[in-house]
């Protein structure tokens, strides 16, 4: 039992006759491919995000910056800050100070201490290399400046880049 049916020539003469309806139709695709387009560009877009967390984590600034892959850590990070006019005293090889938070030295007793600075990751691993040598490889990498500290303890480091927080100093 056939419900409706009509052919393809009947269906194409009936949209070209409805020309406000037809036009829709062309509106509509052209439309689509632009909604296309614009994914497509959006999902392929060359970004990292640049991300700065002072003491107590604290979001202190944060950016997508557009690069061209594969990039060195230290290089888009000062990029970054420079163009979005944070005030920092560096360069790509390393951070001294940015927002004037800057290295700080806690003596706990004779035997132990802090030394605070900064530290970096990128995609969530702090590498064992300086940021000029260490590549974003991908495309959505996420590069994070955090302040953090070195332990010293009985006459040996026992760890570094460990993050600031209220209880740690």
């Amino acid at each position: 039992m056939k419900l409706f049916h009509i052919g393809f020539e009947k269906l194409t003469c009936l949209f070209l006759k409805a020309k406000p309806f037809y036009m829709l139709i062309s509106i509509l695709r052209i439309k689509h491919i632009a909604v296309v387009f614009l994914l497509f560009f959006a999902l392929n877009a060359n970004a990292v995000i640049v991300r700065v967390v002072g003491k107590n984590n604290a979001l202190l600034f944060e950016t997508n910056y557009d690069i061209k892959t594969p990039v060195k850590a230290g290089t888009v990070t000062v990029a970054a800050l420079n163009a979005g006019h944070i005030p920092f005293k560096g360069a790509d090889y390393g951070i001294l100070n940015i927002f004037d938070l800057t290295d700080d030295i806690d003596v706990l007793s004779d035997t132990e201490m802090k030394a605070y600075g900064w530290c970096f990751s990128v995609d969530g691993v702090v590498p064992d290399k300086t940021p000029d040598k260490v590549w974003a490889k991908k495309t959505d990498s996420v590069i994070e400046w955090f302040y953090a500290y070195a332990w010293y303890k009985d006459g040996r480091w026992i760890g570094q880049c460990y993050r600031h927080t209220a209880l740690s100093k």
